[in-house]
């Protein structure tokens, strides 16, 4: 072990000294791949071609021609003596879902642009830029994990990153995040008629890490296979999972537009989920994030121990993605009656009982109980008319003081009522109580929930 980097430094320096003369033959080329740009770190982000500088270029079309120098093959000799390295060469490496070959040419060149980089593209050997090239390279070679960063844009409006725990996190993106998004399409603000420019006006997202195994193939089973698939796909449901909780935590439009997910090794995946369902004004604007990040640990908490919690956070999620209002009520409607309603199989009366429940239950409206019921019952009656393709009635469109009211208007109400009830529940069975209450006491006997002695 203690020849190789030695060996390394020789080698290292061999080649560039071999390399540097042909620095004044290459000029700035164009990669094959344009890439998005950020301007002066700010909205506008323009399609650029990359260009690879001289010494890169040098590094690309001469290396073969220095394979026969004395060091490279005293270079090949130190990584097969080396046990760090012998045990991957002329392996598949990687990660249980994208490997390479590993062999003594692949890491001889990975080391060289390991160097070259750590001197700022320099082809001029120094010892500051080959020990931290060196130690960046040997710590990536030997890596037993490899992190992998999930993305997902987000219309959110926030301040400050905000941790919510299990690696996930509430950020703005940086520009090469921005950048990675716009390639894959996870961000869609291309301005019209201004062909390779996107203004890209707010940079929240849901930011989750992880990491999976990285070595050798052959060490991997199939269920270390399906352990990695598992971790990008529960980093798609966390994502889904934050933004469900920030619907009910509080009113406001949010929604994730795509995602993207950075792998270790370079590579990404993903792509947009469908075109931006809300204008920017309508953003959610998280007020309260250190709030937030206690309910979404109740709300998790909730899911857990309840399907009923999940199934009605998830019919509340269906309502916060409804670019029309007349199909928003219908799941809001529902996600209310599974929640109140959740002891009853068949046979009942829902729009009274759901009403009732609604006005015994819900707390915070600023309204009665009795008008928090009549506006129940009218939400019913919107529904109702909505889902057989009717027209609501004026005389349903109300407020609780009798005002007339859009469709529009009406609806932003009903969604606050059901928000409230169930970010309440939610909060409960988060914290240990059951559900559902017993109906009977809260309406009968004054009782409460969660009882006022828990």
């Amino acid at each position: 072990m203690a020849t190789l980097k030695p060996t390394a430094r020789k080698y290292v320096r061999e080649v560039f000294a071999a390399l540097e003369p042909k620095i004044a033959e290459k000029t700035a080329s164009p990669t094959g791949m344009p890439r998005w740009q950020g301007l002066d770190g700010g909205t506008l982000f323009v399609l650029r071609q990359e260009t690879l500088s001289p010494e890169e270029w040098t590094l690309i079309d001469e290396l073969h021609r220095v394979s026969g120098l004395p060091e490279s093959g005293l270079m090949d000799a130190a990584l097969r003596s080396d046990s760090r390295t012998a045990r991957l060469l002329g392996k598949m490496v990687g990660t249980p879902l994208m490997s390479g070959q590993m062999d003594e040419e692949s890491l001889k060149r990975s080391l060289l642009w390991a160097v070259l980089r750590a001197g700022g593209v320099s082809l001029r050997f120094s010892e500051d830029a080959f020990e931290r090239g060196y130690d960046e390279w040997l710590k990536a070679t030997l890596a037993r994990t490899q992190t992998s960063v999930f993305l997902a844009p987000v219309s959110l409006q926030l301040s400050e990153p905000l941790d919510l725990g299990d690696g996930v996190e509430l950020a703005q993106m940086d520009d090469d995040e921005v950048s990675a998004c716009l390639t894959m399409g996870a961000i869609q603000l291309v301005l019209p008629g201004m062909t390779g420019t996107a203004f890209v006006g707010n940079r929240a997202a849901i930011r989750l890490t992880f990491d999976v195994p990285r070595g050798p193939t052959e060490d991997f089973s199939d269920e270390d296979q399906a352990k990695a698939i598992e971790a990008e796909s529960a980093a798609f449901e966390s994502a889904q999972g934050v933004v469900q909780a920030l619907r009910l935590f509080q009113r406001g439009r949010v929604s994730i537009g795509g995602h993207v997910l950075l792998r270790g090794d370079g590579s990404m995946q993903g792509g947009p989920y469908r075109s931006p369902l809300f204008p920017q004004q309508d953003e959610l604007v998280l007020s309260e994030p250190q709030e937030f990040r206690a309910f979404l640990e109740l709300f998790r908490a909730a899911l857990r121990k309840n399907r009923t919690m999940a199934a009605v956070a998830r019919r509340f999620g269906y309502a916060g993605e409804r670019p029309r209002r007349d199909d928003e009520i219908v799941d809001l409607v529902s996600s209310l009656e599974g929640l109140l309603l959740s002891d009853i199989r068949r046979g009942a009366e829902y729009r009274f009982r759901t009403a009732i429940r609604g006005a015994l239950f819900i707390d915070g409206s600023g309204l009665t109980a009795r008008e928090v019921k009549k506006q129940l019952i009218r939400g019913y009656d919107v529904r109702s008319a909505v889902a057989h393709g009717g027209t609501p009635s004026e005389s349903d469109l109300k407020s609780a003081n009798g005002e007339s009211l859009t469709l529009d208007e009406f609806v932003e109400g009903i969604e606050e009522l059901v928000r409230l009830a169930v970010r309440k529940a939610i909060e409960c069975v988060g914290a240990g109580n059951g559900w559902p209450p017993d109906w009977d006491a809260l309406a009968l006997e004054g009782a409460s929930y969660p009882a006022a002695d828990a």
